[in-house]
């Protein structure tokens, strides 16, 4: 999926009736203001679902107890860790299957936590070992088009990190960004509307 193939959905659905979708298509100078709300739903999708892993390892040194997890910088939520032996070790004493294989002294040597979502601190008793951070990340971002460049810009060269499954949701989620400052629709004989309402309405129905 591409810049292009969103911008052509808005500019014929969501934003067909004012003046984003103009002429079929959204104008270039509000382009770099409809990356911005794309990239925020990218990042609310990346945070609800679970749409990319990555694994990491992470050297256990002896008299260091933290680790910082947002090295790559798409960090979200730390998912699972696993020993040197490829064991998952119960994350902030979740009582999982997995550890009731081992003895009550293993698991208190072996525990791991995160009092910060981004580091991963583990026991003082750890031995020194690779250990293995799986975690929740995030998209990566669509960067701002410069204005030098805008002209003759090739939408349909950007890829836009999401499944095409996921593309309804998100347009729906810049749509409810658009409409949410502009006012109450009045319709004669019908209750006050509110199309930015109704947008994010419809986001969370298609999640």
């Amino acid at each position: 999926m591409t810049l292009s193939d969103v911008f052509d959905q808005l500019a014929y659905g969501e934003f067909n009736k004012i003046f984003l979708g103009e002429d079929g298509a959204i104008p270039q100078n509000s382009w770099n203001r409809i990356i911005a709300h794309i990239n925020l739903g990218l990042t609310e999708l990346y945070k609800r679902f679970d749409l990319k892993q990555v694994e990491i390892p992470i050297e256990v040194v002896e008299g260091t107890l933290d680790y910082d997890l947002k090295g790559g910088g798409d960090f979200i939520e730390l998912l699972h860790v696993f020993n040197s032996d490829n064991v998952e070790i119960p994350l902030n004493n979740r009582v999982t299957a997995i550890n009731k294989e081992w003895g009550a002294a293993q698991a208190v040597v072996d525990r791991v936590h995160t009092n910060v979502p981004s580091v991963l601190s583990v026991n003082a008793q750890m031995i020194p070992q690779v250990l293995t951070a799986v975690y929740k990340a995030g998209h990566v971002p669509i960067p701002k088009i410069a204005d030098d460049e805008i002209d003759g810009f090739d939408l349909s060269g950007v890829q836009i990190d999401l499944p095409v499954t996921y593309l309804e949701a998100l347009l729906y989620f810049i749509a409810s960004r658009i409409f949410n400052p502009l006012d109450l629709s009045n319709v004669a004989g019908r209750q006050p509307f509110h199309s930015g309402n109704n947008y994010y309405s419809k986001y969370e129905a298609a999640c």
